[in-house]
């Protein structure tokens, strides 16, 4: 694997993680929990809602690349865009060649006209209000899945 390679899957990843809550482990030992809301190209990450362990905490805070020991997600996302592809193929009858997912990126792509992504259905039509009647119907099965693995 090439450099470049392996520095998109990290962007890819940090990606994944925007709008999520991560854990941050600094350099000097402390942590801070928070939900991701940006990072540079060099890595250096603007968090929301930062509390530091046992103490304090900050409405926004940006992290210098230097200072990162490391980044954890804390959840992970409901929408798996594979899994709902096989969703979209086998309800709708479309072809698996007119259905792309793209892991990396969280998102599927039916007909080249219609976006699905965790944060919902993008396009219009027909086939679109029935991509989003499943796509509802998915999601509030990952929620209960989510709620019964808690409990």
């Amino acid at each position: 694997m090439s450099v470049s390679s392996a520095s998109r899957r990290v962007i890819s990843e940090l990606n994944s993680l925007l709008e999520r809550q991560v854990i941050i482990r600094l350099k000097n030992g402390k942590v801070l929990k928070g939900t991701l809301y940006g990072f540079d190209e060099r890595m250096n990450v603007l968090l929301k809602g930062a509390n530091e362990e046992g103490g304090s905490s900050y409405p926004v805070m940006l992290i210098m690349a230097e200072s990162i020991e490391s980044i954890a997600s804390i959840e992970s996302p409901m929408f798996n865009p594979e899994e709902f592809a096989r969703v979209v193929v086998s309800r709708l009858n479309i072809r698996d060649a007119d259905v792309k997912a793209y892991p990396e990126a969280g998102v599927l792509v039916v007909l080249n006209s219609i976006r699905v992504s965790e944060k919902g259905v993008e396009g219009s039509g027909p086939l679109a209000h029935k991509i989003y009647g499943l796509f509802t119907e998915y999601m509030e099965s990952k929620k209960k899945e989510t709620s019964q693995l808690k409990v």
